[in-house]
């Protein structure tokens, strides 16, 4: 007898036929992890692109600016992209200077965004 309800796995098969009910691998429970796992991922992937979006027409001025002074880098555009819009991000909303103005007098977040953008 093989009764699931009250946890035991007597009779013919026990443990064993349960394990193979579940399918390959016979773990649920690792199917479900996977499924878990997949979902938050995929929600992650797109909190990050919605946050890309959420720039303000203000951030968007200031990239371009930042954009427009490093156009003749030696680097890829994506390069100086991802500098200026990493070095929008660390600078107040309530700042007035340009990104350019900006980075000369903070060092420690130029060389930061320089390391995460790729930029040597």
């Amino acid at each position: 007898m093989n009764n699931r309800s009250n946890g035991r796995f007597d009779g013919p098969g026990g443990r064993e036929a349960y394990r193979d009910a579940a399918g390959p691998g016979g773990d649920r429970r690792g199917s479900t992890i996977k499924l878990k796992l997949s979902a938050l991922l995929l929600a992650g992937g797109v909190l990050a692109s919605a946050s890309a979006f959420a720039q303000s027409a203000d951030d968007k001025k200031w990239i371009n600016q930042c954009l427009s002074d490093n156009k003749d880098a030696k680097v890829a555009a994506s390069v100086v992209s991802t500098y200026c819009t990493c070095m929008n991000g660390k600078m107040s909303d309530n700042e007035t200077r340009s990104i350019t103005q900006w980075e000369k007098a903070n060092p420690n977040a130029r060389k930061a965004c320089e390391q995460e953008a790729g930029w040597s």
